[in-house]
């Protein structure tokens, strides 16, 4: 061990004379190596791009790493390109660091003064080695568009240079690479919607709002849409010369020369509509242009473009002028419109309830909906005040408390909507009111026309027996008073059925309503009174009980354009169809089971749904009844193919009961043939035990009774004759 010490001792003694005797010097740090850029791809140099692009690139180092990159769009011309390339080297240049969001993403604002003030440019610093950029087109494109002649095209252009360098981990800068190129987009479009382009020359009144929606075919946005708009109103009486309105025929020539002194309105796109006060009597041209991202503004001026509205309106003001289109609904009384004014004509009963509910539209006259008013029976109808018998002016879309009259005799409703310009509207709705009786308990509707099988007189003679029998009428129940044949005796009066009137109908407590959807031409006795006169509706409302049945029973409920039963099965019901609201049939599928493959989908039963209760008794068709015995079932019947969910629907009062399910005769066949019809309910009734119920009871039969067996038919005709007694029409 110290012989080896001894060594180690002595050679670190020899190195160090040798060194300190040496004339040699210790050798020079190595000096930093800038870093390298290159764009890699991109737009091609000095040509035409899109202005959304994406553009990459790529750095290295050879004696180190690139921490991040920095890039700037266009600077200020008042810099050299040795300034844009290290502004650093120029000590007129300040710097000001803008932190960014994260480590290598500050903005560095290089400034110096110029003549003009002081000028700057932003290298933008970032660590990825692509971006999309958007850049601006404010540079109005044209060339030849018809023949020789030279206009706008529908595109924006805008000369951009992007330059990119790179720092290393010294803190040394890369020398710049740049790109070069033309960037265009193709120029918005705007399309006035509101008001509703449907005249050539339109008059509103004192005021006018303007609503439109626009379109960027390349936006980078998925919904296309431009970011802002211009929009000008010009009066075109106090252009030089004067337009007229019918003498309107160049809006790019009137907007960009005659009226090229009044400026131009730009709005975001986060609005989309300006209102106007004007000056009646006035005329007056409106035209609106979109902007998109990159700046591209719609050249075009266009009243239509194809069948489509454009961007330009020309109209006129005068102080009457634009009234409000008022939409007036009422279960009992249909839907109905009025403009500036109507008048509309119903029957209804005593005490009836009236449940208005209402809109009104101004927009195809550029104007809004600022409020509405009614009352009844008033006498002066330009008073004002609490005693007036208006209700006053409120934005209720209904009347709160129901409308009725006590009295018989005419009485009036009155509904007006008001426009924010002051435009009126006013529906006049007069109403023969009449007072029901009740004095009889029923009346039957003969609303068939004699077939082949069944004839008239077998139809009769079956419920005469169900009445008689039923012992709880007398034995001549059914009479000229009681019975109202539709197409008179024999079926063989009247080829268009008649119509009970409502008095007729007011005097009796239930109407028992058979019918056949085809009836003559398509027209049924119920069709004219549900949906032409809405008798029956009156008639419900008024307290009156409704027993329904028969073939395409749900058709002759609703009328097609020409006044016929609507025999387009499936029927969707919804709100205002009378099969919604007075039969309670709130199903999105209402079927029929047609005339096809009846020896299989054929009616031959009916039956108490499974595990509910049995309302009334299971009933079989009686082949006997049937014109080819029991080689087809019974055609026509309706039932419904999707449930009803009444617990579902708003300010649902009252209770549905399920009375039958359909049973096809191919489920009696050897083998059984089942049908998909099988199972789907066709008989319901509903009541409301409430006394501040909206109508009398209702019981639908999607068939009628006459084919099934008597005995059968008869204690389903008992059970319900007594299920509408427990009701009372005056409770």
């Amino acid at each position: 061990m110290r012989r080896l010490m001894t060594r180690l001792l002595f050679g670190l003694c020899i190195g160090m004379s040798l060194w300190a005797c040496s004339n040699e010097t210790a050798p020079e740090p190595v000096t930093n190596q800038a870093p390298f850029i290159r764009i890699t791809a991109g737009p091609v140099d000095d040509q035409e791009d899109s202005y959304s692009t994406r553009i990459w690139w790529t750095g290295w180092d050879n004696d180190g790493i690139v921490e991040h990159y920095e890039y700037v769009v266009d600077p200020d011309p008042a810099f050299s390109l040795d300034e844009v390339r290290a502004p650093e080297e120029f000590p007129e240049i300040s710097r000001q660091v803008i932190r960014g969001p994260r480590n290598r993403s500050d903005t560095l604002r290089f400034s110096k003064p110029t003549g003009d003030g002081i000028a700057s440019f932003d290298y933008i610093q970032t660590t990825d080695f692509n971006k999309v950029f958007s850049f601006s087109t404010t540079m109005a494109d044209t060339g030849q568009i018809e023949g020789s002649l030279f206009g706008p095209l529908p595109r924006y252009s805008g000369f951009h240079t992007l330059y990119l360098r790179c720092q290393d981990n010294e803190q040394t800068y890369s020398d710049i690479d740049r790109l070069a190129f033309t960037a265009v987009s193709i120029t918005p479009s705007a399309q006035i919607v509101r008001p509703n382009i449907t005249a050539e020359f339109l008059t509103v009144g004192p005021q006018i709002t303007f609503t439109w929606d626009g379109f960027d075919p390349d936006a980078t946005t998925p919904r296309k849409k431009p970011v802002a708009y211009l929009h000008k109103l010009i009066k075109l009486d106090e252009l030089t010369p004067p337009i007229r309105t019918i003498d309107f025929r160049d809006p790019e020539f009137i907007f960009y020369r005659l009226a090229d002194h009044l400026p131009w309105t730009r709005q975001s796109a986060e609005s989309l509509s300006t209102s106007f006060f004007l000056e009646p009597p006035s005329s007056y041209a409106f035209a609106v242009r979109a902007i998109d991202e990159s700046g591209a503004i719609e050249p075009f001026l266009d009243r239509t473009r194809g069948s489509d509205a454009g961007n330009v309106l020309v109209f006129s003001s005068i102080s009457s002028g634009g009234s409000p289109v008022l939409t007036i609904n009422e279960a009992s009384l249909g839907t109905f419109s009025a403009r500036g004014g109507g008048t509309f004509e119903f029957e209804i009963a005593v005490n009836q309830p009236l449940y208005f509910n209402w809109t009104a539209q101004a927009r195809d006259y550029g104007g809004t909906i600022t409020g509405f008013n009614y009352g009844s029976d008033i006498t002066n109808l330009d008073a004002v005040g609490p005693n007036s018998g208006w209700v006053g002016w409120s934005e209720l879309p209904g009347n709160v408390e129901p409308i009725s009259f006590d009295t018989p005799g005419v009485h009036s409703v009155y509904i007006k909507a008001r426009d924010e310009g002051g435009g009126e509207t006013l529906a006049v709705i007069i109403f023969k009111v009449i007072e029901f009786t009740f004095a009889n308990e029923f009346m039957f509707v003969d609303d068939y026309r004699d077939q082949i099988k069944p004839r008239d007189n077998e139809r009769d003679a079956f419920w005469d027996e169900m009445f008689r029998e039923s012992g709880k009428f007398g034995p001549n129940a059914l009479n000229e008073n009681t019975v109202f044949e539709a197409h008179g005796p024999n079926d063989g009066l009247f080829f268009v059925p008649q119509v009970p009137t409502l008095e007729q109908m007011g005097n009796n407590e239930l109407l028992i309503w058979e019918t056949f959807g085809g009836g003559s031409d398509g027209t049924t006795a119920f069709l004219r009174s549900s949906q032409t006169s809405r008798k029956i509706q009156a008639y419900l409302r008024g307290g009156g009980k409704l027993w329904l049945s028969g073939h395409q029973t749900v058709a002759t409920t609703i009328a097609t354009a020409d006044g016929r039963s609507d025999f387009a099965y499936p029927h969707d019901l919804l709100p205002g169809f009378f099969a919604y609201d007075f039969l309670k049939i709130f199903s999105s599928q209402v079927g029929n089971v047609g005339v096809a493959d009846m020896d299989r989908h054929g009616l031959w039963e009916v039956t108490s749904f499974p595990g509910e209760p049995e309302f009334l008794p299971t009933m079989q068709v009686d082949p006997a009844k049937m014109q080819f015995g029991d080689g087809f079932g019974v055609p026509r019947t309706d039932l419904v193919i999707d449930p009803i969910f009444e617990a579902t629907e708003d300010d649902f009062t009252g209770q549905i009961d399920s009375l039958y399910a359909y049973k096809s005769l191919g489920n009696f066949r050897t083998p059984p043939r089942a049908s998909t019809f099988d199972r789907k309910l066709c008989a319901t009734r509903w009541h409301d035990p409430s006394p501040d119920r909206k109508q009398g009871r209702i019981a639908w039969f999607g068939f009628s009774l006459y084919y099934f067996n008597n005995d059968q038919a008869q204690q389903t005709f008992n059970s319900l004759i007594d299920w509408f007694r427990e009701e009372s029409v005056l409770n």
